[in-house]
């Protein structure tokens, strides 16, 4: 077995990550920062950003990059696998009082503050990467194209651009694998030998690839910058000339009464107030008349979204939780395969849903693809062995926690200590009280396993994206509340550990010292790219007794900056006083 181990993490510690480029968008929250120093620790490799605070580095899956400037605190950022885009924000070192500011500085944030007011109803400001901007008030031409503009026959960003004369459109919406680009028939910039294809600023977000993800549905706003004046900002990267999109999920402050009036707990809203953000194709499919007619109209969908692998979760997710049909589910979810299949934060949300399905041995099969992608990620190994415990397989369970500590003696990852391990060591001692005889015969012979000292409401919150950013809120009984920052900004040690370990997850306990009722909040910040983040909470009552009980909860959030209710906690007063 030993030797059997050895070899497996031999490879994976000799496994190299193929290398690649990052870029991205240095700032101070509002402008961009030249001459910020961008290190690649592990290589030594540094650029420094341009004029607009671009960069652009090689790196490896595991490298940390440091962002440098004097005046400003450093930041360092851990690339994953999946990373492509790190869009960073530098604070100051210390911080000036509000007051102290020159009056264009002052002029400048009333201008930005005013655009952001009319920005709802005026749909010539754009949300950029350099703020707000009102289209109608610079020089240049510009074509803009509001949200009633676009109807259902759009089924990619492809299909949108093609109403445009001054385009040229290559690829198709209907094959996913072949990389469609749109160039300016006028190329800004352009070599006339060597066309560029036009840069994307998606809510302020940079991105160079053509984004298929994108659902037309879901913009708000587009525009598309023709003249040299208005897409300089962007630098070199904009030769190609520059589409401006804002989407109706658009990082924008919410500060209206309708959100306060609804307030729960603390400042946070119900749940419920996420669902106007719900697409199109899951309105329709949740007003069918029943799971027949529910298919029929996802069947009318699926032509139009077979590139997003959201359209088959959401669906799925339906057929389940609404309608009760697991043999419909089993049928969209085969379907969105292909969609997920090497992507392991997909797979994670996937399986997520598997969980709360009590899907077990689906959810098993899962977790053990994204553990062959990620098998030097911490929490591969954490999640295969709960699916076999919930497979009723212990001996394989304890068998993986048992390679997870292997590996961290070995050094193979990072053996500093973290609150992961202590999540695994008492999941790890949890299994030997309930299976040991049957792991091990006669276990209590060899071990000294310490009773459980702690017995009440255990929370395990668990995160598909390892970028996603969010404060989480716990309500008290007593109206108190406590947030734990998961914050680039906020806590950098905290999301260091994680990223060098491979973890995204989170116990806390509730003791018993105060029962009653909890409330549970999270206000989403994001995940540096436009797509959603899935949250699993699994809620265990009377933790570590017999009567020992467990709900699974998933929730697919996008919206960002509002404060909502996760979930409502009984804590009945049982707990050992930890």
């Amino acid at each position: 077995m030993r030797t059997k181990l050895l070899l497996l993490f031999l490879g994976i510690a000799t496994a190299v990550s193929a290398q690649r480029s990052v870029y991205g968008r240095v700032n101070d929250g509002s402008n961009p920062l030249e001459n910020v120093r961008v290190v690649n620790v592990n290589s030594q490799a540094e650029v420094e950003t341009d004029t607009k605070g671009y960069y652009k580095l090689v790196v490896a899956t595991g490298d940390v990059l440091r962002y440098e400037l004097y005046g400003f605190r450093k930041v360092e950022v851990v690339v994953e696998d999946v990373t492509r885009v790190l869009n960073t924000v530098l604070v100051p070192e210390v911080n000036t009082l509000d007051e102290v500011v020159v009056k264009g500085e002052v002029k400048s944030k009333r201008s930005q503050a005013g655009l952001q007011e009319r920005y709802s109803e005026d749909s010539s400001i754009f949300l950029t990467a350099t703020g707000f901007r009102d289209m109608e008030a610079v020089a240049g031409n510009v074509d803009i194209l509001a949200e009633d503009g676009i109807n259902f026959s759009y089924t990619c960003i492809l299909d949108l651009m093609r109403r445009f004369n001054r385009v040229r459109v290559f690829g198709s919406c209907l094959d996913p694998g072949q990389n469609g680009q749109v160039f300016l028939n006028r190329a800004i910039g352009n070599s006339i030998l060597y066309p560029q294809p036009v840069l994307y600023d998606i809510d302020g977000q940079i991105f160079t690839d053509t984004p298929l993800w994108l659902d037309p549905q879901n913009i708000k706003r587009l525009a598309i910058l023709n003249s040299l004046n208005l897409a300089n900002t962007y630098g070199t990267l904009a030769n190609g000339g520059v589409i401006l999109i804002n989407t109706k999920l658009a990082a924008l402050p919410y500060a209206g009464k309708d959100i306060t009036q609804e307030a729960t707990g603390s400042d946070a809203v119900a749940a419920s107030y996420l669902d106007k953000d719900r697409p199109q194709y899951l309105l329709d499919v949740e007003a069918a008349s029943n799971t027949n007619a529910a298919l029929g109209v996802y069947e009318k969908y699926k032509g139009m979204y077979s590139s997003s692998p959201y359209f088959y979760l959401d669906v799925a997710k339906h057929l389940w939780k609404d309608r009760g049909d697991r043999k419909a589910v089993e049928q969209v979810l085969s379907e969105g395969d292909a969609l997920w299949a090497n992507n392991p934060v997909l797979l994670k949300g996937k399986a997520f849903l598997l969980d709360a399905m009590g899907e077990s041995e689906a959810a098993l099969a899962t977790y053990q693809k994204i553990f062959e992608l990620r098998p030097n990620y911490a929490q591969s190994f954490r999640d295969l062995a709960q699916a076999y415990t919930m497979n009723k397989e212990p001996k394989k369970a304890a068998a993986h926690y048992s390679r997870y500590s292997y590996v961290k003696s070995e050094k193979m990852m990072t053996h500093k200590s973290s609150d992961f391990d202590t999540l695994v060591m008492r999941e790890q001692k949890q299994l030997l009280r309930e299976y040991g005889d049957e792991i091990i015969p006669d276990y209590n012979k060899f071990l000294n396993l310490d009773e459980e000292d702690f017995a009440g409401t255990r929370l395990v919150l668990e995160w598909n994206d390892g970028e996603a950013e969010f404060d989480l809120e716990f309500v008290n009984p007593q109206n108190q509340t406590y947030t734990w920052r998961h914050s680039l900004l906020d806590s950098p040690e905290q999301i260091e550990k994680e990223k060098k370990q491979g973890y995204s997850s989170k116990e806390f306990l509730l003791d018993g010292s105060l029962p009653g009722v909890w409330k549970m909040n999270v206000k989403y910040l994001g995940n540096k790219s436009l797509t959603p983040t899935y949250f699993k909470l699994t809620q265990y009552s009377n933790f570590g007794k017999p009567n020992q009980s467990e709900k699974v909860s998933v929730f697919k959030v996008m919206t960002k900056n509002v404060n909502f209710e996760l979930a409502s906690v009984v804590d009945s007063g049982v707990g050992t006083g930890r």
